[in-house]
C-alpha cells in the first residue's frame, strides 16, 4: 500500500482552470479554481504562514541518481535546524497540496 500516491487532473479553458488531487488513503479532496481559492474536503484552505525555522519542509523523492545528489543536498540545507525537519513525499502534488492547507510549510523538487 502506498500512502502517498494520489490522483491529480488538471483542466484550462478560455482562462477557466481547475485543479483537484485525491488522496483515497486520507480521504480527502483538494480542489482550486483559478481566481476561486482553494478547499480540502469543501473547506477553505490557507497555508501556514510561518518562518522556515518553525515549519516542516517537504521534497519528493527520486530514483534517478543525476537528481539524487541535488536533493540530498537540499534535505542537508533544509534540515534541522535550519527548519523543524524533512518530509520526504512519493509524488510532488500532494506535497503542493500539503503547502496549500499548512501541513508543510514549503516543498522542494529537483528537476533535470
Amino acid at each position: 500500500r502506498d500512502e502517498d500516491a494520489s490522483i491529480s487532473l488538471f483542466a484550462e479553458s478560455e482562462g477557466d482552470a481547475v485543479a483537484v488531487i485525491l488522496d483515497p488513503w486520507r480521504d480527502e479532496l483538494f480542489t482550486a479554481l483559478r481566481g476561486g481559492g482553494a478547499e480540502l474536503n469543501g473547506e477553505p484552505m490557507h497555508c501556514a504562514g510561518e518562518a522556515l525555522p518553525d515549519v516542516l519542509v517537504g521534497t519528493a523523492s527520486s530514483a534517478d541518481p543525476e537528481r539524487s545528489w541535488p536533493q540530498l543536498r537540499g534535505i542537508y540545507y533544509l534540515g534541522p535546524p535550519r527548519s523543524r525537519g524533512v518530509r520526504i513525499l512519493q509524488n510532488a502534488s500532494l506535497g503542493h497540496a500539503w503547502v496549500a492547507c499548512g501541513r508543510l510549510g514549503s516543498f522542494f523538487s529537483v528537476n533535470s
